[in-house]
């Protein structure tokens, strides 16, 4: 939600906030992004709401994306890449 933004992250923060999910059934999915999304990636809360967030990475981390994140719900540990 827009109108919340400020309040919790701040006046124009120059980040960007992406909020997904992480249960047993979706995995992934955009949920929200705040505004700095379109400032500073080029796309709209709606182009990203529902998309995978390995829309946003290069594709050299993509392919094992969602098996890191199903990793880390089955777990809890944070795994690096090529680790």
């Amino acid at each position: 939600n827009y109108m919340n933004e400020d309040k919790f992250f701040g006046y124009n923060t120059g980040t960007v906030i992406i909020t997904i999910t992480v249960t047993p059934r979706d995995i992934g999915n955009i949920v929200n992004v705040n505004f700095e999304a379109k400032k500073l990636l080029g796309y709209r809360h709606k182009e990203l709401k529902g998309k995978n967030v390995r829309i946003l990475m290069p594709k050299l981390l993509t392919d094992n994306h969602d098996s890191f994140l199903q990793n880390y719900f089955e777990t809890a540990k944070a795994k690096i890449l090529e680790q």
